[in-house]
């Protein structure tokens, strides 16, 4: 025997994206809940429901980043339909962007 299939329905998917922060609009005043939805090049989209505080705090801090900066949205995979993954118990993280590294023109040489 060559193979093996081993198979577990205990198993829980954690899925994340990354968004860079040029993409998202701040969140707006006086509503409890942000549902953000990113949809990737091939179709398939990630719908996730957030806190407005905590996307507008992690908004807030990615733009103060001096370089710039990338959300991270995480969470489990719940329910799939058709191209559409639904994320549960999402949250996000900031992901400051790296400096490009300066270059030397051939003058400066």
């Amino acid at each position: 025997m060559s193979e093996q299939a081993i198979q577990s329905k205990t198993a829980r998917f954690k899925l994340s994206c990354t968004v860079d922060i040029d993409d998202l609009p701040p969140a707006q005043e006086g509503i409890p809940t942000i549902h953000l939805t990113v949809q990737s090049q091939n179709g398939v989209a990630i719908h996730a429901i957030l806190k407005r505080k905590n996307y507008a705090k992690a908004y807030r801090t990615a733009q103060e980043s001096p370089t710039g900066a990338f959300l991270i949205v995480q969470g489990n995979v719940g329910r799939i339909e058709g191209a559409v993954i639904e994320l549960t118990e999402a949250g996000l993280t900031v992901a400051p962007k790296k400096p490009k590294p300066e270059s030397e023109s051939p003058a400066d040489a």
